[in-house]
């Protein structure tokens, strides 16, 4: 069982809007990145949930942030600390990191789109540089292998619950350090609605065809 401390001064629904997109973010920047400051990362999908808090996360630690989202988008991603944004829709993602980077590449890639954002990835990190992916694996051609030494990691949180326990008690660090900024005021839990039991089904429909900014809580009567 996973379980955090829930202080005073936090609402259910804010530490509801936590997992999984959060701890998705956590685990990928500090267990699997293990970013330091001064390194540079793109996130994709900058206004979704892992992306928004990811965003948060890779600047609270003292990294340069680049991230992708549609030109309605472009505000909110820049309020949560984004340094540079690339619309998607109307920019080369690839080149403009080329040039935001002045030719170096990212450090680490954090994408969560498809595995053709994916393997962009692949050509857009430095020389031994990270791509994590959320169930979005890319293809690596052999020739890269050798010329960028990349490393790749896949994050799936569910995995820890068939952990051991000392996986399973991580979720929980997690948990209480997510926590934690969020009472001291560092973490937006990026909560764009709480909505009744039900409307859900409605509410599903517009995550499926990716109609939504942030977090739906839903508060259960």
């Amino acid at each position: 069982m996973t379980v955090s401390h829930l202080p005073e001064g936090v609402s259910y629904e804010d530490a509801a809007s936590l997992p999984t997109a959060g701890w998705t973010a956590y685990t990928a920047l500090h267990d699997k990145a293990r970013v330091r400051p001064g390194e540079t990362i793109l996130i994709t999908a900058g206004a979704g949930g892992v992306g928004g808090f990811a965003i948060q996360l890779a600047k609270l630690a003292g990294l340069t942030v680049i991230t992708t989202c549609s030109s309605k988008n472009i505000d909110h991603v820049k309020k949560l600390g984004a340094d540079h944004v690339i619309d998607y829709t109307k920019e080369d993602i690839v080149a403009r990191t080329k040039e935001i980077t002045n030719g170096r590449g990212v450090d680490f890639w954090l994408d969560m789109v498809s595995p053709e954002s994916a393997n962009m990835g692949m050509n857009s990190i430095a020389f031994g540089g990270a791509v994590i992916v959320i169930q979005s694996n890319p293809t690596i051609p052999i020739g890269d292998m050798f010329s960028r030494q990349p490393s790749i990691h896949d994050i799936f949180l569910g995995g820890h619950h068939g952990a051991d326990i000392k996986s399973q008690k991580h979720l929980s660090d997690i948990g209480d350090a997510m926590i934690k900024l969020v009472k001291e005021k560092k973490l937006d839990t990026l909560i764009s609605e709480v909505i009744s039991l039900d409307k859900v089904p409605e509410a599903l429909e517009r995550i499926k065809h990716r109609h939504v900014t942030g977090k739906i809580v839903v508060k259960v009567a």
